[in-house]
């Protein structure tokens, strides 16, 4: 029986439950930060109405459970999903905290006829705001980073500006401000609040990838030579 050492990272626990959800016609969405401040959730699962959200880990701790318990107020259902374990002495003790709060368990595991095997039954939650979640959603949460991930990759407003900027820089090397903010869709709330802020996370390095260089009495971007 393969152990949970067999998973290297909680991104590839969520490679074999993302299949098993979407069969289950599950629409998922990736990485999911509703606020600036609250929580990521590994994997937001939606379905009409319904919220569902999972979260994905190496191990069986109480750790991950607290994880999943802060999305009860804001998800229909609640479950982690956690490689195959032996029992170990705790096992029946988290077993029953997961039923008492009506948060859910898959195990999964690589190389099996099953590979994904429900431990712990999820419970509807009726009066959770699965608005709270909803409302934040995109089409690029589907796809911008994996669920799991350890890099801190995830979809937000400035990331997808800042992608935009740097496909933009790589076509046009030696573009100007100006014409670089009417060149992309930004979430900045005018053009320039969005030149102000830009060339100062160009220049504090928060984009890393760009630079500036003073050409005349004007800007110029480039990418950051390596």
């Amino acid at each position: 029986m393969k152990k949970q050492t067999d998973f290297k990272s909680e991104t590839e626990v969520a490679e074999i439950i993302i299949p098993y959800l979407k069969e289950m016609k599950w629409e998922i969405y990736q990485e999911v930060q509703p606020r600036h401040y609250s929580d990521i959730a590994d994997i937001v699962a939606i379905q009409g109405n319904l919220v569902w959200v999972l979260e994905c880990k190496r191990s069986f701790s109480l750790n991950v459970i607290s994880q999943a318990y802060n999305w009860k107020y804001y998800a229909h259902y609640v479950s982690i999903v956690i490689p195959y374990l032996y029992r170990d002495k705790n096992h029946s003790l988290k077993k029953k905290i997961l039923d008492y709060f009506g948060i859910g368990c898959y195990q999964v595991s690589k190389g099996y006829y099953e590979p994904v095997k429900e431990f712990s039954p999820v419970k509807l939650n009726r009066k959770a705001d699965g608005k709270f979640i909803t409302l934040c959603l995109t089409e690029q949460h589907k796809t911008w980073a994996k669920a799991g991930n350890a890099n801190g990759d995830r979809y937000t407003p400035f990331q997808n500006t800042k992608r935009q900027l740097i496909q933009t820089v790589k076509k046009n090397p030696g573009i100007s401000m100006k014409e670089l903010i009417k060149s992309i869709d930004h979430h900045y709330a005018s053009d320039s609040s969005a030149k102000g802020s830009l060339l100062q996370w160009i220049h504090k390095g928060v984009i890393k990838e760009l630079q500036l260089k003073q050409e005349g009495r004007s800007y110029k971007i480039y990418l950051k030579e390596k």
